[in-house]
């Protein structure tokens, strides 16, 4: 991995930590709507308990004001008149149920949710009032005129009244405090079903963005990729790639997309070289069937005219040597010029020979070095008549080639041949050879003036030339790609610094 990709990955955002900068936020708002609304809930809880306590006080008041009221009403009408046993029983009644509600209001086992003063002035009254009915009890049977009861029941009638009232007054205070936390707790329910709605939504859109959006884009992107539709024509291929995923984030889906994007440019450069190395062999066997059927009519077209050629040419010597001395100098200009047109042809016969024949080949070591030098020295007439350098700089330890020395000579006479052939006057050939990458690459450098862009994949065609008429017959370099690939080898042409360069690659035997 390298560096600038682990800091990227180092500075990248997750998913994840995306999902939580959105939730947590909403979670924690939530989390305090969820307090609230419990304390809500427990306020409610307290008040209704608080309600239905202070409904049960008012109800228990109303039973001792009406007691209160009966005692009241017998106490004063005792007054002026001999007691009887019927009104002193009917008043005892309605004091012991008077004492009964008293003694039901107070109920110290349970926790009275009442508030703690109201609470604290009910004790008292009940005290007192308890006080009160107990010395009023006991002194019924004593008193002979009860109407000294009615001020004292009706100073406790008058106490009730007020607890009566004050109690009306707490349970309308507690039922207003109820219904406010009510009206709170559904506000917060409002707010939490917000917070949901608000959470999903979130949720929903940051998926969305967050997961969908990227992985919708890579997958258009894989259609797209898988859509291309190599190109035969290496023009047609394009310079970058249709498939592509815009990286918009730094977390995993943006590094998948780098990483898809990485894919896609090995896929499109892989499928660029493939279409170009299909291109190459669909050309090397267009190539090699033009070659195979222009080396089969050559090779019988030379056949049947070699013979005559070599009849003419035996004959115009004939002549040569019947007319020497006597001929005029024309004649013998004449005479020269036919045979030398007729060993031409001959040449030409020979190499159309040459290009359409398959003889197996000898397989003995070839000493490539000791064949460079050998073969410089056979072109060393030609390039003196050209005033052409020949300059050999080869590894004298290269490895030995399992080849036929022939062939190989032939190879190297026909490559220097065609540089001496492009180089001007007064300059060099260089010719190199080499151990490279485990393979022997042989280079013949001229200083013409180079191959056209067109002409590099073509100059290897049987009878294609740039020189002059009657100056080249374009089989040279045909016969030189023949060879090299029977021996497992490449040829290609291509330009330098200098001018043009040819270049032969063969494997080195294990």
């Amino acid at each position: 991995m390298s560096p600038d990709l682990s800091r990227k990955r180092r500075r990248s955002i997750s998913v994840r930590a995306k999902m939580l900068v959105v939730l947590v936020p909403l979670l924690l708002l939530i989390g305090v709507l969820l307090a609230y609304a419990t304390e809500q809930a427990g306020r409610i809880h307290r008040d209704l308990a608080r309600l239905t306590e202070e409904e049960h006080e008012a109800e228990q008041t109303q039973s001792l004001l009406v007691e209160l009221r009966g005692a009241e009403a017998w106490a004063k009408r005792s007054i002026g008149s001999e007691p009887r046993a019927a009104i002193q029983d009917d008043l005892q009644q309605h004091l012991s149920l008077a004492r009964q509600v008293l003694t039901d209001l107070h109920h110290p086992e349970e926790d009275d949710p009442s508030d703690p003063g109201h609470e604290q002035r009910e004790h008292e009254l009940r005290d007192s009032l308890l006080e009160t009915l107990d010395r009023i009890s006991q002194r019924v049977g004593d008193v002979a005129d009860w109407s000294v009861f009615a001020t004292d029941l009706g100073d406790a009638r008058r106490r009730v009244e007020v607890l009566a009232t004050e109690t009306r007054h707490e349970a309308t205070r507690v039922a207003s405090h109820l219904d406010a936390s009510v009206q709170r707790l559904v506000d917060m329910l409002f707010l939490l079903a917000a917070a949901g709605i608000a959470t999903l939504v979130s949720m929903s859109w940051m998926f969305r963005r967050v997961v969908m959006h990227p992985l919708l884009t890579i997958e258009a992107a894989t259609q797209s990729l898988g859509r291309v539709t190599p190109a035969m024509d290496s023009t047609a291929v394009p310079e970058r790639p249709a498939a592509r995923v815009p990286i918009l984030s730094r977390d995993e889906f943006g590094q998948l997309a780098a990483t898809f994007n990485d894919m896609a440019e090995r896929i499109d450069s892989d499928r660029r070289e493939l279409e170009q190395r299909v291109e190459q062999r669909t050309r090397e066997v267009i190539r090699t069937a033009r070659l195979a059927e222009l080396g089969t009519l050559a090779a019988g077209i030379a056949h049947e005219i070699n013979n005559p050629l070599a009849s003419i040419a035996a004959g115009i010597e004939g002549l040569q040597r019947d007319l020497d001395g006597s001929a005029s100098e024309s004649s013998k200009e004449f005479l020269e010029l036919v045979l030398e047109e007729t060993n031409r042809a001959r040449d030409i016969a020979t190499r159309l020979l040459r290009l359409g024949r398959h003889d197996t080949l000898r397989r003995e070591p070839v000493f490539l070095a000791h064949e460079v030098h050998d073969v410089a020295k056979m072109v060393g007439h030609l390039a003196k008549q050209r005033r052409v350098e020949v300059v050999v700089d080869v590894d004298e330890d290269l490895p030995p080639l399992t080849s036929d020395p022939g062939e190989w000579r032939q190879v190297l006479f026909n490559l220097l041949r065609n540089a001496i052939d492009a180089t001007p006057e007064g300059t060099q050939v260089l010719v190199s050879a080499a151990l490279e990458n485990g393979r022997v690459v042989v280079r013949v450098r001229d200083h013409g003036p180079g191959f056209d862009d067109d002409d590099l994949d073509r100059v290897f065609e049987p009878f294609f030339t740039k020189k002059a008429p009657n100056q080249g017959t374009g089989l040279g370099l045909a016969i030189v790609d023949r060879i090299v690939r029977e021996f497992g080898g490449e040829v290609d042409a291509r330009n330098c610094a200098t001018g043009g360069e040819l270049r032969v690659s063969v494997p080195v035997p294990e």
